[in-house]
């Protein structure tokens, strides 16, 4: 590494340490983080799959080497951490935009934006057509509809083109299609849209690239467990973001247990914390988040298996549901699931293929999957899906479809690589706290 290269490292890891300053009201934490390994359990992979075991133990290693003075019961500051979201990511003095503590529950507003998601986001190039869905209670053939993109990079208003009533979904829904002007920044916009007098925001929806990517990097996080009360979880997590925005992936896959309780409060962290991102990102629930998984609807996404589309490659997010109880392993997939991602493969030939949920098929000598494990290594297997990302068990693997640990390059698997990454919150516990 360069002289440069170690100035910017230590420049960021001071910068990080002054933000959790200024989102906790401290005057000091005593954090210590060795600057010339990564800093966070990030696992950022291009499609070359070229992983090394060196590679995956030099993020636990260096994980291992953060700590903090941080109480764990000490409470987080909302007041603070919202005055950081305003501070850092929008301009406080040019913006009136004071809806950053609105609520985000799409049930309770008389418009709400469907589609994109803060977590299901959209990308796109500069003067594309893009559609928004929303439920719009009242709104006709006549209702003006008018959408703004707005971040730290650029504001700017999209050229209104269409709006149809999706009457089969409701008389409420509506696809409203809208042009991105040329020439706009490149960067993960918020989306304000107004029908009438009616409005709402989605936050951190809409990525601007400069071209869809053919050879893709993507980054693979896991298990924040965003908490009210585990400080370091979300500590950790700030200074996740900042790595990966040194990195700047494509897109960032999420592999579940996003908070620590599914809490509310929770969620509306998770959601704070992240706007700091500088790439889209997509989800899917974890065992913690299945806690009260109908704020996990409301506040991420109210679709738990879906397929997402990034040019040539096809995500397939599912949800392995909660632990059976008693134990550690997922309640699995069902048997609805299973038809779900073989029809979904079936129509998608010709694209990679990347799957992704929290309990992994392989870990060590268990299965953490309980349920149709045979049926979806199978279905992996059939349709040439490269990669199974998944997180929960706290540590770093990767395995072929027989099951064999792999170590190395993985270049040359001729099937799937079935990979588990290291989480980010909870770091310093046993197995009973997964």
């Amino acid at each position: 590494m360069s002289p440069k290269s170690i100035q910017v490292l230590a420049r960021k890891a001071r910068k990080s340490s002054e933000r959790i300053e200024r989102i906790y009201g401290q005057e000091k934490i005593d954090t210590q983080i060795q600057l010339m390994s990564i800093l966070v359990p990030i696992l950022l992979l291009a499609l070359s799959f070229s992983i090394s075991a060196t590679f995956q133990s030099s993020f636990q290693n260096s994980f291992q080497n953060v700590s903090s003075s941080v109480s764990k019961n000490e409470r987080f500051d909302k007041n603070d951490f919202n005055d950081f979201i305003v501070d850092e990511i929008y301009n406080k003095e040019n913006s009136t935009d004071n809806s950053i503590s609105r609520s985000q529950d799409r049930s309770v507003n008389s418009l709400s934006i469907t589609s994109p998601l803060y977590f299901q986001p959209l990308i796109t190039t500069p003067g594309t057509t893009v559609n928004i869905t929303a439920n719009a209670d009242g709104a006709s053939s006549s209702t003006t509809w008018k959408a703004f993109a707005h971040s730290k990079y650029a504001k700017f208003f999209l050229t209104f083109i269409s709006a149809t009533n999706l009457g089969a979904q409701g008389a409420s829904a509506w696809k409203v299609s809208f042009s991105i002007p040329q020439n706009v920044p490149k960067g993960v916009y918020n989306i304000t849209l107004s029908a009438d007098e009616m409005q709402d925001v989605e936050w951190h929806c809409l990525a601007i690239v400069q071209s869809i990517p053919t050879n893709l990097k993507f980054a693979h996080i896991t298990d924040t467990h965003i908490s009210d009360t585990e400080i370091k979880n979300n500590e950790q997590t700030i200074k996740v973001i900042e790595e990966l925005n040194l990195h700047a992936p494509d897109i960032v896959i999420f592999s579940g247990d996003l908070t620590n309780g599914g809490s509310f409060s929770q969620f509306r962290k998770l959601r704070q914390i992240f706007l700091n991102l500088d790439a889209p990102i997509i989800t899917c629930p974890g065992n913690h988040d299945h806690n009260s998984i109908s704020n996990y609807y409301k506040y991420v996404n109210p679709v738990l298996d879906y397929s997402y589309d990034l040019g040539q490659y096809h995500f397939v997010s599912l949800n392995s549901g909660p632990d059976v109880s008693g134990t550690h392993e997922g309640l699995g997939l069902t048997n609805s699931q299973i038809s779900f991602l073989t029809s979904d493969l079936s129509s998608n030939t010709g694209k990679t293929f990347i799957v992704f949920m929290h309990h992994p098929v392989f870990y060590d000598s268990k299965s953490t999957i309980s349920q149709n494990k045979d049926a979806f290594i199978n279905a992996c297997k059939n349709y040439n899906v490269k990669m199974v990302l998944s997180g929960h068990v706290h540590g770093s693997s990767v395995y072929d479809s027989t099951g064999n640990k792999k170590y190395g390059d993985v270049s040359s698997f001729t099937g799937p690589i079935f990979l588990t990454t290291v989480n980010i919150g909870n770091a310093f516990r046993d197995d009973s706290s997964l």
